[in-house]
């Protein structure tokens, strides 16, 4: 052997030893590095009670157990997480995947923690022009807290890849018991700019029906929810501001409300939401096969409305069967916090014997297609009509037998040729045919104490009884304890959100 090769073979041996050495000190240096980068990068990024342990640590693979942090609102913890590279010399970190995360949310804090960041006068960090990973996925449960002892656990699949330099595209799908979500999305981290949309949205109400009352209080108090909710969403945050909109499709629902003794069954809705972060809606139409309150059964009910402002309902329209006819209601704004609604009922051909079967105590039967239009208003304190009429269309007739003795006989002599038949009238031995009524309720021409007034012009059903009768009839008190419609009062109506 020359000496020149001996000399290569040295320098060889040497170099090679120096490479291993090399090695293994930067194994040696990453296994006491690894701690401190990812405990620091962590606390930088806002987390404290920062714990996890280095299972494995080589040029290729970064292992981790036990990984726990809490940051603001947000608690996390994870059984595993790695790092894998398929090139230790290239400078991506490689393929980020944690396994079995536990994220802990108070939903609340999160909620006054937004509210707190639109008024604050903080700077805040310059974000990454990139992220040093090839993907990121995450699986594992995440933990809603919310008011009143409010729980629920969802079951959460998170994958995201780049897709161009300095964007990043994801996939994540939320399942729980009665929940289905599936979202797409894409992130631009200079900007901070994120877009997304859903792929699939199910939502069963009647598991989810404490969170709904949480965040938006319905009137009246808790309601029972049931039903099935469909539909699609998409948004995005750009200049730190969250925009959100979505259609969305309610079915086979049915309602209970014990403080307004109200039921509906059958119960439908397709809603148009302009702004979901302030349910905003541009339209919505709700219908439902029966709606009861207390005694009132209303059925194929129908209404439009839109939500334009916070707690401001615009109710363009209404309506159903009820009493053998038909009810509508004029278009009307309703606010919640205000302490009544006020609206505006139209009657078409609803029947006499149905509205008097809700009276109480009144000497008087009637049968037949009435009509009007009838101001109301419901508080707490009960329903009160204002100015309006019921009566009868033009060619229209009803039967109205009376059971009040001197109603129509005060004032009229025994000797009088029609006392007789008007005694007969008034003591319900003859039914009058009715071919003119009219009742007046609060006139503005009348006294304050005068609720109603009551025009009547008829004859005896009878042929053989010739007597026109026309009956002129004041009401004083409160009208609206003739009626019975077993509805509750002392019933707030809402508190404005």
């Amino acid at each position: 052997m020359s000496v020149s090769s001996s000399k290569v073979r040295i320098v060889a041996v040497i170099f090679s030893g120096v490479l291993v050495l090399a090695v293994a000190g930067a194994v040696v240096v990453r296994w006491a590095v690894v701690p401190w980068a990812i405990g620091a990068a962590l606390k930088a990024g806002g987390a404290t009670d920062v714990t996890f342990a280095v299972e494995r640590a080589t040029p290729w693979r970064l292992q981790l157990a036990g990984l726990g942090f809490t940051w603001d609102a947000v608690k996390f913890g994870a059984a595993a997480a790695s790092l894998e590279r398929r090139h230790w010399w290239t400078p991506t970190l490689g393929k980020l995947r944690v396994q079995e995360a536990r994220i802990d949310v108070d939903l609340d804090r999160v909620a006054a923690g937004a509210g707190a960041a639109k008024v604050g006068t903080g700077t805040t960090a310059p974000a990454p022009d990139q992220i040093p990973l090839e993907e990121i996925s995450i699986d594992g449960r995440i933990t809603l807290h919310g008011g009143e002892g409010l729980t629920e656990t969802l079951a959460v699949d998170f994958a995201a890849r780049p897709v161009e330099e300095g964007a990043w595209q994801g996939e994540a799908k939320i399942t729980a018991p009665g929940l289905e979500l599936a979202l797409e999305a894409s992130y631009r981290l200079a900007a901070r700019e994120l877009e997304f949309r859903s792929t699939a949205l199910r939502v069963d109400l009647q598991p989810w029906q404490k969170w709904v009352e949480h965040w938006s209080p319905l009137p009246g108090g808790p309601w029972e929810l049931g039903g099935t909710l469909t539909g699609e969403a998409s948004g995005e945050y750009r200049a730190e501001k969250l925009t959100a909109s979505g259609e969305f499709h309610l079915r086979d629902a049915r309602v209970h409300q014990a403080g307004l003794n109200l039921t509906a069954e059958g119960v439908e809705a397709d809603i148009d939401v302009a702004d979901l972060t302030q349910l905003l809606a541009r339209k919505a139409s709700l219908r439902a096969k029966s709606v009861t309150t207390g005694q009132f059964v209303l059925g194929d009910f129908a209404t439009e409305f839109s939500r334009t402002e916070s707690g401001r309902f615009n109710v363009a329209s209404m309506s159903a069967r009820a009493l053998g006819g038909t009810l509508s209601v004029e278009p009307f704004v309703y606010r919640l916090g205000d302490p009544g609604v006020e609206a505006v009922i139209r009657a078409e051909d609803v029947r006499a014997e149905e509205i008097m079967a809700l009276t109480e105590d009144l000497p008087a039967r009637a049968s037949g297609p009435l009509s009007g239009r009838l101001p109301l208003r419901y508080d707490p304190a009960g329903f009160r009509f204002g100015t309006g009429w019921l009566g009868l269309k033009p060619g229209a007739s009803v039967e109205v037998q009376f059971q009040s003795s001197g109603l129509l006989t005060a004032g009229t002599s025994p000797k009088n040729p029609s006392y007789a038949v008007l005694k007969k009238v008034e003591d319900g031995m003859l039914k009058l045919n009715v071919t003119e009524l009219r009742l007046d309720i609060r006139p503005p021409d009348a006294p304050a104490t005068r609720t109603a007034r009551l025009h009547l012009v008829g004859a005896p059903v009878d042929p053989e009884v010739k007597a026109p009768v026309t009956l002129d009839l004041n009401v004083n008190g409160p009208l609206e304890s003739l009626l019975n419609l077993g509805l509750k009062s002392n019933v707030s109506l809402g508190t404005k959100p």
